[in-house]
């Protein structure tokens, strides 16, 4: 059984600030701009997987952004291949050790 009412609201809200905080750690602590992240995330479908195991693309309201440019698209492609060639580089045995 949920919390309800003003204390619930504040409960989920909170939640999702700290998984928003969480997040942004996790991409910085990456090397990664978050600026860039943060366009390249408003600029992708989210995708959503159901206890069935299937997924559905949920197409966000991009508002006045608008339909997404061959510039945008090039943009995401971009950030995609430099995340990978930034995530070679990171050493994850070093940032596994720190966490224990």
């Amino acid at each position: 059984m949920g919390i309800t009412g003003e204390i619930g609201d504040f409960v989920d809200r909170t939640k999702e600030s700290v998984e928003a905080l969480q997040e942004a750690v996790k991409i910085l602590s990456l090397g990664s701009d978050y600026k860039r992240y943060a366009r390249f995330k408003l600029l992708i479908p989210h995708l959503d997987r159901y206890l069935d195991g299937k997924y559905r693309i949920v197409r966000i309201d991009r508002g006045s952004v608008g339909v997404p440019t061959v510039d945008d698209v090039n943009f995401c492609i971009n950030f995609v291949i430099e995340s990978a060639l930034a995530l070679q580089e990171f050493d994850f045995e070093v940032a596994r050790i720190q966490e224990e």
